[in-house]
């Protein structure tokens, strides 16, 4: 009975009525869940899209993780700033390499911060030189002051001697800021 209602709910046309189904069945947390969900994801609104990938978080495993990490190049930007947040949850180490190449392409400010986030979670080593690419600015690149904190604090939670490398560096960069996070980032380590 109510697996019926929810269905009913995830094909109406009316947005709301679906990012509500899609809700609720990642509260119930069940597998059966996931077709629907799977749908959802791929719903013309992005706001059914966002819940959804919420939702897959809440039922989590293999298959919700390999339907969000379809959405990684969705259209809008809330979703895969949703997407990149989700894929962090989940611990989803196979979303590396999608999540480099989603920082190549990757123009909204917000989306890439979430990604270099999620990179310093999960990237080990193999992210290393695209978050020192993203930290430390060059002749004719200079990322903005966000995504170089975000890549340092990264790079740090790498934990690697070449990503640690790179912060230390850091306590002699041009921005204060800069600075001051190198500085932290390294006393913890004293402490």
């Amino acid at each position: 009975q109510g697996s019926d209602i929810l269905r009913r709910m995830s094909e109406d046309r009316d947005w709301r009525l679906v990012r509500n189904a899609a809700g609720l069945l990642g509260e119930l947390g069940q597998d059966e869940g996931l077709p629907l969900l799977a749908e959802a994801a791929a719903h013309r609104d992005p706001r059914v899209r966002r819940e959804a990938v919420q939702a897959l978080v809440k039922i989590g495993g293999p298959t919700a993780g390999k339907v969000i990490l379809a959405r990684v190049e969705d259209p809008d930007p809330g979703v895969r700033a949703q997407v990149v947040r989700s894929l962090a949850a989940l611990e989803a180490d196979s979303a590396v390499d999608p999540l480099l190449g989603l920082l190549k392409a990757e123009r909204d400010e917000g989306v890439v911060v979430e990604a270099i986030r999620t990179l310093g979670l999960l990237g080990g080593g193999a992210a290393v030189p695209e978050l020192e690419r993203r930290a430390v600015p060059s002749l004719l690149r200079r990322p903005p002051r966000e995504v170089r904190l975000a890549a340092y604090r990264a790079l740090w939670a790498v934990g690697t001697s070449a990503s640690r490398s790179v912060v230390r560096r850091a306590v002699e960069d041009r921005d204060p800021q800069v600075r001051r996070l190198a500085r932290s980032l390294l006393d913890q380590t004293s402490s």
